[in-house]
């Protein structure tokens, strides 16, 4: 993030660079019609922030229960690594 200066109208304005970088993968099996787990891993590298300037992964995992079609219950966890 850095300030500029408009050179027609005098004004000042911050200009923000948007440079980001993301992925993730994520693998899923159904045990029955109504249970499912999941599992995957995240990765996301930001210059904005600059908590994550360096990158972070995130492996995660989780399941749910559908006791009916327009119904989902889901529990996830992540682990944040540095």
């Amino acid at each position: 993030m850095r300030l500029v200066q408009d050179r027609h109208r005098g004004r000042f304005s911050l200009v923000f660079r948007l440079n980001k970088f993301f992925y993730y993968a994520l693998l899923g099996y159904t045990i029955t019609d109504t249970w499912f787990v999941y599992a995957g891993q995240n990765y996301m590298e930001d210059q904005v922030i600059v908590f994550l300037g360096g990158g972070f992964t995130a492996p995660v995992f989780g399941g749910g229960y559908r006791p009916v079609d327009p119904v989902v219950i889901k529990a996830q966890g992540i682990i944040v690594h540095r």
